[in-house]
């Protein structure tokens, strides 16, 4: 896998083939994504997706004034969760948001937003194409980066605003960047490997993953000596450097997120999980080339058509073993995404298979075999759950109407909005009056405000006991409050029930029109819209 060198003239052709492909592989994305709702839905589709575009737009912010004015980044941290309470900097690492906060300074929009997430996709996609060209042809290496785009999982979280994907870009090429080491033993390649492995536990925690990768791919692909060799050990520097001050520096906080129970419970349940959903997330057929990539070398030694050198089998193996054992002993919960980052080298191998077996291959042949299994993978890995969260924009807009008909006095006040709902309702509505209306609007979480408890929701208890006292409140601090219809009901909690006695008994609360919501898997909803006096 060492490249060669090329002419002006025969690179030139080949940066265009290059940007053709990107450009293929883009439109492909953005195409999806206008088809799942990325563009036509509030940021409500996961309880994440919000602080992520909040805390994103805070960076932005603070980068296009605050900044330059030498404004304390602590102070005005404090303040903007004070008028948006969903900043999530501090629990997730600041990586995703340096990146979306510069993404977004030219435009500060929910399509910028959105076009991250369609780039991001594309660039991880062309790095498996850039990947499996040197060992597949150019037709299979592409239709390797599509399936990757294709994929359910993908879809989903290509349509919600989420850190993950670029977690698998970090994680790609900083194991890329291994496998160089393994093939050169040069310090560049060492110390790339540090860097990129430190940019993703910036994005990140669980890129912590990638201290597996070296251990793991000695020792399947038994170049012990690389132990030996000091540039091996310049590796952890660039991790100690840039990550681990800020992995210390917010372990208190990150550990609020953790779910605390002992190994000897979160081992047997992971492993019962992650055997259930791989097949379900990678599809059977995938889930299937994958097991038999991972076990051919045992019976097969000798392959005579072009694959995937050794160093690289070894590799890729060596990622998609930490990722599984990473996870299982981790307790940082359960769930299907947290498998995007081994998806780009399960469709390598998987891909680098079908060029095995194949006896006597001519190109058409294979690429013909590659295309039907490609669109067997996608066909039978079932549909992406496509993003669905309406009626915040309009609910926040009614507002700013209503509000539009005070006297000039106060015309230019920030109102403070209070949200009853649960945490998507909160975050879709506080995401959109973010964007929307930064500076007319303020917000209270009635999760936080109503009531108590740690990030995952746990130690509930309620801030009032009775109406009178909430009234009380509502009266002296909230202008508007905003009602969810649609909370499921495992997420109702007793503030919730008595904010609506409340509203209730107190017929000097206005009511506006109401809005019409829907959320994914529930029935039409209204957000109910009150005036306090």
């Amino acid at each position: 896998m060492v490249s060669t060198a090329t002419t002006p003239a025969t690179s030139r052709p080949a940066l265009r083939a290059s940007f053709a492909i990107f450009t293929s592989l883009f439109l492909l994305t953005l195409f999806l994504q206008l088809n799942n709702g990325a563009f036509s839905n509030d940021f409500g589709a996961h309880s994440d997706e919000a602080s992520h575009v909040v805390t994103g737009l805070m960076v932005r912010d603070y980068i296009a004034g605050p900044l330059w004015r030498l404004e304390h980044p602590m102070r005005f941290a404090q303040t903007y969760y004070e008028h948006f309470p969903k900043v999530a900097l501090g629990h997730y690492p600041p990586g995703f948001y340096a990146i979306e906060g510069l993404w977004t300074l030219p435009s500060r929009s929910k399509t910028a937003i959105i076009l991250l997430m369609t780039s991001l996709t594309s660039t991880t996609a062309f790095i498996i194409w850039l990947t499996g060209r040197r060992f597949l042809s150019t037709a299979s290496a592409f239709l390797a980066a599509a399936t990757f785009i294709l994929i359910p999982l993908v879809q989903t979280y290509t349509a919600i605003v989420m850190s993950d994907m670029l977690l698998v870009i970090f994680c790609l090429l900083a194991t890329l960047c291994f496998g160089r080491f393994m093939e050169t033993q040069k310090v560049r390649w060492s110390l790339l490997f540090g860097l990129l492995a430190a940019a993703a536990i910036l994005t990140k925690g669980s890129g912590l993953l990638l201290a597996l990768v070296p251990p793991f791919a000695i020792a399947l692909s038994r170049q012990f000596r690389l132990l030996t060799n000091w540039r091996l050990w310049l590796a952890p520097l660039p991790v100690i450097i840039f990550a681990l001050p800020w992995i210390l520096a917010t372990r208190h906080i990150t550990d609020e997120g953790m779910q605390h129970i002992p190994l000897s419970e979160n081992i047997p349940a992971a492993i019962s999980y992650y055997f259930k959903i791989i097949p379900q997330t990678f599809g059977i057929i995938l889930t299937l080339l994958l097991i038999s990539a991972l076990l051919l070398p045992l019976f097969r030694r000798k392959i005579q058509s072009p694959a995937l050198p050794n160093v690289y089998y070894s590799l890729f193996s060596a990622f998609l073993l930490g990722i599984i054992l990473f996870y299982i002993i981790v307790p940082a919960g359960l769930d299907a995404r947290y498998l995007l980052p081994a998806l780009p080298f399960t469709i390598l191998l998987s891909f680098n298979l079908i060029q095995k077996l194949s006896t006597n291959p001519t190109a058409q042949r294979v690429d013909l075999i590659t295309l039907t299994l490609s669109a067997l993978i996608v066909l039978g890995n079932g549909m992406p759950a496509k993003k669905k969260f309406t009626g915040s924009h309009q609910s926040l807009a009614s507002i700013i109407s209503a509000d539009s008909q005070i006297d000039e006095t106060h015309k230019n006040d920030r109102k403070i909005v209070l949200i009853s709902s649960d945490a998507k309702g909160e975050g879709a509505l506080i995401a959109d009056g973010c964007l929307s209306w930064p500076d007319s609007l303020s917000f209270r979480r009635s999760s936080k405000v109503l009531a108590q408890s740690d990030w995952l929701g746990r130690d509930y208890q309620s801030t009032f006991e009775t109406p009178a006292q909430l009234n009380s409140f509502l009266q002296q601090q909230i202008d508007f409050v905003i009602v969810d219809t649609g909370i499921p009901k495992y997420h109702r909690h007793p503030h919730h029930s008595l904010l609506q006695t409340t509203l209730s008994q107190n017929k000097h609360f206005p009511q506006l029109p109401s809005i019409p919501s829907q959320r994914k898997h529930a029935p039409p909803a209204q957000f109910l819209i009150y005036k306090t006096p």
